[in-house]
């Protein structure tokens, strides 16, 4: 065919298998029709794998404001569209036009759920990465899209300021077009605990330094030993000076902690000012200090939440630090990074509601953060499976929070035409970041994330300066 892929959204962990549901909703948030392909990059065996189905060569196509998606794995089935079983993927989709992305794993009442991205690095970091033998399991999956093998390098940083040090070297360390990592629980250099990672790359061949376009990483966290777990994308820039959290709850059957990693060589000092939802209670404030190269874990509570409250919280730090929250709730968990920058596009997909057991079996919200000096209004249109859809408008005051409760919320519960799957594209002509946490009781399991950026994007800290 004659289509110019030169687009691609990038998730490096995939995994079909016969208890595992795994869904990977699309959306063309532009003016276009686009067309797309997914492709598969295996862990070992056959490397790559265009997903065809009935389609022309497996090339789709999207209507402007549309939705699609594709379904690789289905619970009691196993693996469908001829994917490989059992043997871990990374996900790549091209396509002509920009399109947003993100995927959703359901597995024996453990959800994970994480945006697709366009981002490449050649370091990533994880704020909260655990080890405890036979009761966690946390894998860090790395996708390497170079046509040459990449050099690996773990360090691990504690809250006591340790670093320890790990090194993959050899040709099989990242190999050209692979899915590749580590799993947590077999690197017996790290301690039982609790701790922050950095993965750094380089090619194996120096002559390829010119060419290297990063790598994308991203975590999985199983607790086997409590029954949940999430999955979230690194952090590609080690952090930044200003972002916000923009949604987290104290209390209501929620345990909450914040991981704030500084990778840097100096101490950093982190401002939080939280803004409770429940607008008749007054913002909150604390600092903490990080010591250069290490990590702190913070309760709910030691950030300065009421109980029984959920608030959005906005940061300013004097040096770069990564932020992670992670709320354990409704039988499983979830986590995302705090936003560093703002974007007038962003897509959630992945949605299902209906209205006899909306706020029994399902719980959705839609937090937002207008970091401008005005207020702003935030558009956010429902896209339902059968081509209709709907919308409802948010008013966000200057430097603000708000928070949808979607399984309450009129216009998406009585829309016409409705139908209980659904995506969302949340549109404004100002800057603002989001989050959207979904829980199924039904299926026994729950996550998070901060949404797949559409367009340009930026910095909070340049917003608030």
């Amino acid at each position: 065919n004659n289509v110019d892929f030169r687009h691609r959204l990038y998730f490096p962990a995939g995994f079909a298998g016969n208890s595992i549901n795994e869904f990977i909703p699309i959306a063309n948030p532009g003016n276009q029709a686009a067309n797309y392909r997914v492709v598969l990059y295996y862990e070992t065996g056959e490397q790559v794998q265009i997903i065809r189905g009935s389609s022309n060569g497996g090339v789709r196509s999207i209507a402007p404001g549309a939705r699609a998606g594709v379904q690789l794995s289905q619970r009691g089935i196993g693996a469908r569209l001829d994917v490989r079983q059992g043997v871990g993927y990374s996900v790549v989709i091209e396509s002509d036009q920009p399109l947003a992305a993100s995927l959703s794993r359901f597995d024996f009442g453990v959800t994970t759920g994480e945006a697709f991205t366009s981002q490449t690095s050649a370091s990533w970091f994880f704020p909260r990465v655990e080890r405890q033998p036979g009761a966690v399991s946390d894998f860090i999956t790395l996708y390497n899209p170079n046509n040459f093998s990449l050099n690996v390098v773990l360090t691990a940083y504690t809250e006591d300021g340790q670093q320890i040090v790990i090194e993959r070297r050899g040709s099989g360390a990242l190999p050209a077009n692979r899915r590749g990592g580590f799993a947590i629980d077999n690197l017996d250099q790290l301690p039982i605990g609790t701790f922050a990672v950095k993965i750094e790359t380089s090619p194996r061949n120096s002559a390829n330094n010119d060419a290297f376009i990063g790598i994308v990483g991203a975590m999985t966290h199983f607790n086997e030993a409590e029954g949940h777990g999430f999955s979230t994308l690194g952090d590609p820039d080690g952090g930044a000076v200003a972002g916000a959290i923009t949604n987290v709850t104290r209390g209501n059957g929620t345990s909450s902690q914040i991981a704030i990693f500084n990778p840097g060589a100096a101490s950093a000092v982190v401002n939080f000012v939280g803004s409770y939802f429940a607008g008749s209670l007054p913002d909150f404030q604390r600092s903490f200090q990080i010591a250069a190269g290490s990590v702190r874990f913070v309760s709910a509570a030691q950030l300065g939440l009421t109980n029984n409250q959920s608030a959005g919280v906005r940061y300013t730090s004097n040096l770069p630090v990564a932020i992670l929250t992670n709320q354990i709730r409704r039988g499983d968990a979830d986590a995302a990074l705090a936003s560093t920058q703002a974007g007038t596009t962003a897509f959630f997909g992945a949605a299902y509601l209906t209205p006899a057991l909306a706020g029994v079996n399902y719980f959705e919200n839609l937090s937002l953060y207008n970091p401008a000096g005005q207020s702003i209004n935030v558009n956010v249109q429902f896209l339902f499976t059968n081509g209709n859809s709907a919308t409802t408008t948010v008013n966000i005051a200057a430097n603000d929070f708000r928070s949808l409760e979607l399984h309450t919320l009129s216009a998406l519960l009585t829309a016409p035409g409705r139908t209980p799957e659904y995506s969302m594209i949340v549109t404004s002509s100002s800057p603002f970041a989001s989050s959207f946490n979904r829980y199924d009781l039904g299926l026994g399991g729950g996550w998070a994330t901060n949404g797949a950026p559409f367009g340009l994007f930026n910095p909070i800290s340049a917003i608030l300066a």
